[in-house]
């Protein structure tokens, strides 16, 4: 993003974390795909999060996978 001649970069990610009962940890993130052509648009958030969501059930393959339920 450029404003009044200076450049500002930012990064945007979707994060899976465990809530409830103490302690809350960040199991995993993932960056979205942004674009270098402002004439495409950037990949949304069911995209990020599909993907987010298949490393996270390939990763933890020995827990209980119903909670990863993307049907």
């Amino acid at each position: 993003m450029t404003t009044n001649k200076n450049t500002h970069y930012f990064h945007s990610a979707a994060f899976m974390s465990l809530i409830g009962k103490e302690p809350r940890l960040i199991m995993d993130f993932e960056l979205y795909k942004g674009t270098k052509d402002s004439s495409k648009k950037d990949e949304g958030e069911l995209s990020v999060a599909k993907r987010l969501l298949c490393r996270v059930r390939k990763a933890h393959k020995h827990t209980d996978n119903s909670t990863f339920n993307m049907n």
